[in-house]
């Protein structure tokens, strides 16, 4: 039996290409359902996937502060128009234009004016502060015999140092006492515990200064004290000098 002429089919066409059109199409189909199924028996984890945070901690003209803390899966994109001064908590990929490097627990990472992304390594909640440095140095700095880091060494620790800032890690005991010390100023301090400390200037007068974990604190001005940690938990903060 032959086709009604206006049935026939094109000299071009075939049922072969049909044929496997329609392969294509169920093995889409199939895929699409695989993917469907992966991300429903996927959803319970995702949702209760921590959040990621961007904290603003500090601002002035000459310096922002924040606090990323990352999660498992995600990554933090900073970028600044300035330096930028990385301090992780935990263990951090460093993802940037030159490659991919890695910051470790309490290790300080200083780059330049661009961008990098943050991702979570070993530890699946790491937190990171990053300080950005929006003015150039001041040309003003100066190291003193009675600076803190040597007439207070025990307290004082230099972690990180160039031509921008200085890093310091704050750490004393309580009961722990300094000798006097100079401090030029110009510094940012991020207190890692919640501490008493009594300051104790050259002529004997003294105030009681409260220190509480993650609150910054910010000091413009030289100061010559000594310390004493009157409290019953160790005070431990760090300190970022601007040169």
């Amino acid at each position: 039996m032959s086709l009604h002429p206006a049935l026939s089919l094109h000299p071009a066409l075939s049922l072969r290409p049909i044929s496997e059109s329609s392969a294509r199409f169920t093995a889409f189909i199939i895929f699409v359902n695989w993917v469907a199924a992966l991300l429903v028996a996927a959803a319970p984890a995702i949702a209760q996937l921590p959040r990621q945070y961007d904290v603003a901690l500090f601002e002035n003209d000459a310096l922002r502060v924040h606090s990323v803390i990352l999660n498992a899966v995600g990554r933090f994109h900073a970028v600044a128009d300035a330096p930028q001064l990385l301090y992780c908590f935990g263990p951090v990929t460093l993802e940037g234009t030159t490659g991919t490097d890695a910051c470790a627990k309490d290790q300080i990472v200083f780059i330049p004016p661009g961008s990098v992304d943050l991702r979570a390594s070993s530890d699946p909640r790491p937190e990171v502060l990053i300080a950005e440095v929006k003015r150039p140095p001041s040309g003003d700095f100066v190291s003193r015999q009675d600076e803190a880091t040597r007439a207070a060494p025990d307290a004082y620790r230099v972690l990180f140092e160039n031509d921008v800032v200085r890093v310091i890690r704050f750490d004393m005991k309580p009961g722990q006492r300094t000798k006097v010390f100079w401090q030029a100023g110009n510094d940012f301090l991020y207190p890692l515990t919640t501490a008493r400390i009594r300051s104790t200037s050259p002529i004997g007068s003294a105030r009681d200064i409260e220190l509480r974990a993650r609150v910054p604190r910010w000091t413009a001005g030289e100061t010559r004290h000594a310390l004493e940690n009157t409290g019953t938990t160790d005070a431990l903060a760090i300190l970022i000098e601007l040169k």
